[in-house]
């Protein structure tokens, strides 16, 4: 478990897009498991929070014991280049300067330079909700299943559904949140991708032989939608968007690229 938690927070490190990042040991237990139970390590995971710190990184918050789920530590980019972070990003704002807490995103303000590319913030993806949650969608549902298929990892429960306002562009695309990379994507059509992809799950690809990462990526927005935070959306215009994409993916080990889906 020692091992989970370091290879978390130096990914989180190393993906982080502004020159700090915060993490709070209840979150990073619950993203790699085992949190809230019984066998919980949040000890450990508060002991390798400590342990990653370098430099003037320091402890925002933390109980009186210094260990539990309340322990939140601020890195600083600055003192993390030698060793996770892996490929420069940089942030050009229009806005007057602020902290990446409280910075919010919006068309023209913010780009991302990532790797020497221009990545232009399109807009955040907010699902059909009510009440500030997710309306829950499942397709899966109304698929006519005639040959008895079993639904994918990823094909069983809730979807939402939303639409982002784009035309069919070719080029790669930056899913952000809380100021970290977790997936990078190409397309030939930026609006289909999304919109009748991503935004819009089919009921056969609930099922094995279906898109898997249209169902996975619609949870992540509903998921972290009903959490309270923000789903940013970035875009590169390029003809040349398989190479662009294999080369950032070279250099990012992100939270939702992996090679199996």
């Amino acid at each position: 478990m020692r091992e989970l938690f370091e290879q978390y927070i130096d990914r989180r490190i190393a993906n982080m897009t502004f020159s700090f990042i915060e993490l709070t040991s209840g979150d990073i237990h619950r993203d790699v498991g085992g949190y809230p139970g019984r066998n919980h390590k949040m000890v450990i995971c508060c002991d390798v929070m400590y342990k990653r710190m370098a430099g003037d990184d320091e402890v925002i918050s933390a109980p009186p014991s210094g260990k539990g789920a309340t322990v939140t530590v601020r890195y600083y980019k600055k003192n993390h280049q030698g060793g996770a972070l892996v490929c420069p990003v940089s942030v050009k704002k229009t806005a007057p300067k602020k902290t990446a807490s409280d910075m919010k995103m919006q068309p023209n303000e913010v780009h991302l330079m990532v790797c020497g590319h221009r990545f232009d913030f399109v807009q955040e993806l907010i699902p059909e909700n009510v009440g500030g949650k997710a309306v829950a969608f499942y397709p899966q549902q109304d698929y006519n299943n005639k040959k008895n298929l079993p639904l994918h990892q990823y094909g069983s429960g809730a979807f939402c559904k939303f639409q982002i306002k784009a035309s069919g562009i070719a080029g790669v695309y930056l899913w952000v949140i809380q100021d970290e990379i977790v997936y990078i994507g190409e397309t030939a059509d930026f609006a289909q991708r999304f919109n009748t992809g991503y935004g819009n799950i089919s009921p056969r690809n609930c099922f094995v032989g279906g898109q898997c990462t249209n169902c996975k990526m619609n949870k992540v927005v509903m998921k972290a939608y009903d959490a309270g935070n923000s789903v940013k959306l970035y875009f590169y215009v390029t003809d040349n968007y398989k190479q662009v994409e294999l080369e950032l993916l070279s250099q990012y080990n992100t939270m939702y690229n992996v090679k199996d889906n």
